[in-house]
């Protein structure tokens, strides 16, 4: 601080000598990475029971900070402004003592040049002048600076994905009606990971399926958009989602590939499950009398054939009876063409009527 701000600080304080003074001011510290904005810093000033008007100037460094009057606010009874551009000033005043308990004079907000070398810049606060109720001087005003502690800035990484079930694993459909379509999804969450941009980014994307049916019967999706974007303290974007067209009979294997891209600027990793989506079973049909020779009486016989089990809304046929071999001439089947449909879940039986 100059001889010259040294004077006018004490004409602006009561026609104040430079003599000893009252009171306590401390500047906060802060810290942020270059780019950014560290704040908020607290400037407080404790009285003694007697002071009633104070001030202070703190310097900085705009080569790293560049603090203008838009980052200052002001605290009670108090004005806080730039002196000149490397220079706030901050006046309190009151007609009655300041209070005792340190209090907020100014909040600064200290923006950080971009490329500033890390480590501390001082806040430095000096100049400071304090009065008593009449003009007069109290005793011991002191002032404590403060700092902006510049960081390394943090380096950009991508969450942590965690799927359920993993990867490597094989995703089971709830059953179904046969024909009806059936749900599965494998949740995709993100954890960790800091900075911003395609660096800090987790991409699910390119989801496919090759099936054991075709056409296949089973669709997969990442989101709603096919593309998942995970970020450093985002929500998660949603799961990849599948439906399975439930087979009339049989089981559907299939294998989903998704590529899995973190970073996101990055090169894909392949994500792979295997997939089953299991459809209705047939009934079990038995015959009576068994496979083998039919007996006949006075040239006529007949097989039952007898229909249980088996899945509901899958229907199990037996039809394209015919006779064949040595003397198939001498044999019919009287109730020719044979065409049973069994339904599926339920037990029944039809018969093949035979004459020779």
């Amino acid at each position: 601080m100059t001889n010259a701000k040294q004077a006018l600080l004490a004409a602006a304080l009561l026609g104040l000598s430079s003599s000893a003074f009252a009171g306590a001011w401390v500047v906060g510290t802060a810290s942020g990475a270059a780019g950014t904005t560290a704040g908020p810093i607290d400037v407080t000033f404790a009285g003694d029971g007697e002071t009633v008007s104070t001030q202070v100037d703190i310097d900085f460094n705009p080569a790293v900070l560049n603090i203008t009057g838009a980052n200052l606010t002001a605290g009670a009874d108090s004005t806080c402004t730039m002196f000149d551009a490397d220079t706030i000033r901050i006046v309190v005043f009151d007609f009655n003592p300041l209070a005792a308990a340190a209090t907020t004079r100014c909040t600064i907000q200290a923006p950080i040049v971009m490329g500033a070398p890390n480590g501390p810049t001082p806040l430095t606060a000096n100049g400071q002048l304090c009065a008593i109720s009449g003009g007069g001087a109290a005793a011991t005003c002191t002032a404590t600076s403060g700092s902006v502690t510049v960081q390394p800035a943090v380096g950009n990484v991508p969450p942590t994905l965690t799927y359920m079930r993993n990867f490597g694993t094989t995703v089971v459909f709830p059953n179904g009606a046969p024909l009806t379509v059936t749900n599965a999804t494998i949740a995709v969450s993100g954890a960790g990971g800091s900075g911003s941009g395609l660096d800090a980014t987790a991409r699910v994307t390119n989801c496919a399926v090759s099936s054991s049916f075709s056409p296949p019967g089973i669709t997969c999706q990442a989101g709603t958009t096919g593309t998942l974007d995970f970020t450093p303290g985002g929500a998660d974007p949603g799961d990849i989602n599948c439906s399975c067209v439930v087979p009339a009979v049989g089981t559907e294997n299939a294998q989903l590939s998704c590529e899995e891209i973190s970073p996101a600027s990055g090169s894909p990793v392949v994500r792979i499950w295997d997939l089953t989506c299991s459809g209705g079973t047939c009934g079990t049909l038995a015959f009576n009398p068994p496979l083998g020779a039919v007996n006949f009486t006075g040239g006529a016989a007949s097989i039952t054939v007898s229909h249980t089990g088996g899945t509901a809304g899958t229907d199990t046929t037996f039809n394209s009876c015919i006779v064949s071999g040595a003397n198939a001439a001498n044999f019919a089947i009287t109730n020719s063409p044979i065409n049973f449909n069994f339904p599926g879940g339920q037990s029944n039986q039809g018969t093949i009527s035979l004459s020779c």
